[in-house]
């Protein structure tokens, strides 16, 4: 690999691409590869039909996260993955089940890709999916030893079962994985099988609750390789886990920063009392969390709406810094132009009754809470197709609706 050494010593992003690119060719990869610099993912090209694209960010922070002497085997490894397109599954299901998984992501994952998908022309894609605990998403993988290939809808119907049957078989295999936990001070276990699958352990019940905890099961996913488990009752355990949980997520390939709670077989979103000392660290990775989503969401619903001619303007999802150093909140601006909006759910509504493109600091608007104003718009704020939630309206309050909203509202 001659242009390894140049990698080495100047490990840009485009250094990574073209080192990748080559390497592909290299290895007898047909398709033509080009670089999107501002996108910073490779682009396959057939003839002159798209084929394919491959997000780069992630494999370049694992690649960056490699000690030097592990980072030649890393780039392979990724070769050989990104040669696996062409290695469909068996074409009978039979043959096919041993070998299906399940995948957990973040619902968000699942929603970005299908608005992405149809951006770039493939109408027809359809990945089928469910959703946990409202923020999570569970899909299905063909597992070979050099990649992971999710499913598509289209694979399932080639097959004739439904995306449940697939599911079923995939957890029973999942049950059967070896999986590995390390116990710290017997207050909470962290996931240790470093298979790819430690997330996804989230749903096999039986098997979390096989470790003993005070209370009722909480766990968070903090990235695909890490799953961190306690108990409502584990004082020391919920603090460890808020720190865990925050390391986790600086990690390549992070996933969630919400916590769960288990009931039965179904995991809810979880928060500790108010009053325990971890619980502002644990509302601030649920929001920081959010965040990041809705950071990643923006630009790609704005392309979306570019192509459908769709007027929406796509409000920024704001955070803000609380009365405490831990404390944060968050709040959007609802303008009064453009006049239809994509509003991200948030903990309170700003008004902003002036031109939208000489915005204003938020503290000199005037404001209410969410449930407020959803309560008295109702119908008006229509919920969108997409996640994280937006809500699009139309009408801009008049003034003696924001006056009523605002009135002995803190």
């Amino acid at each position: 690999m001659k242009y390894f050494d140049r990698l080495l010593v100047l490990p840009s992003e485009e250094n990574f691409a073209r080192v990748i690119m080559r390497e592909l060719k290299a290895s007898g990869d047909s398709r033509k590869a080009t670089f999107d610099n501002d996108a910073f993912q490779l682009n396959f090209h057939d003839q002159h039909d798209l084929v394919g694209q491959v997000n780069l960010g992630n494999l370049y922070e694992e690649f960056l996260a490699k000690p030097l002497k592990s980072r030649r085997a890393f780039l392979r490894n990724t070769v050989r993955s990104l040669l696996a397109y062409h290695k469909l599954p068996p074409a009978d299901f039979e043959a096919a089940g041993h070998d299906l998984l399940l995948s957990l992501r973040s619902r968000a994952y699942f929603s970005l890709t299908e608005m992405q998908s149809w951006i770039d022309g493939h109408h027809d894609f359809a990945w089928p999916h469910s959703p946990i605990a409202n923020y999570l998403g569970v899909g299905i993988v063909y597992d070979l030893p050099e990649a992971m290939i999710m499913l598509q809808q289209e694979q399932l119907d080639a097959w004739e079962i439904s995306y449940y049957e697939a599911v079923e078989a995939a957890r029973a295999n999942l049950s059967e994985l070896e999986a590995d936990f390390a116990s710290i001070d017997n207050h909470v276990y962290v996931s240790a099988t470093e298979d790819q699958y430690d997330a996804s352990r989230l749903l096999i019940p039986d098997l979390v609750r096989e470790l003993a905890v005070r209370g009722d099961t909480v766990a968070m996913v903090p990235n695909r390789d890490c799953l961190i488990i306690t108990g409502t009752e584990e004082f020391e355990g919920i603090e460890l886990m808020s720190t865990f949980a925050r390391d986790a997520l600086k990690r390549p390939r992070p996933l969630s920063g919400m916590a769960f709670s288990l009931q039965g077989d179904e995991w809810s979103p979880w928060l500790p009392p108010i009053d325990h000392p971890a619980a502002e660290i644990f509302a601030a990775l649920r929001i920081e969390s959010d965040e990041r989503d809705y950071a990643d969401q923006r630009p790609v619903l704005q392309r979306w709406c570019q192509v459908q001619d769709d007027p929406a303007f796509v409000v920024d999802f704001c955070v803000g810094q609380g009365q405490r150093p831990r404390q944060l909140n968050t709040h959007c601006i609802w303008p009064i132009d453009p006049p239809v909006c994509l509003l991200p759910k948030t903990e309170r509504v700003f008004f902003d009754a002036k031109d939208s493109r000489q915005p204003r600091r938020s503290t000199d608007l005037p404001s209410a809470p969410w449930e407020r104003v959803k309560m008295a718009f109702g119908d008006r704020m229509q919920e969108e197709d997409v996640f994280p939630i937006r809500y699009r309206v139309h009408d801009f309050p008049s003034p003696a609706e924001i006056a009523d909203l605002c009135r002995h509202q803190p």
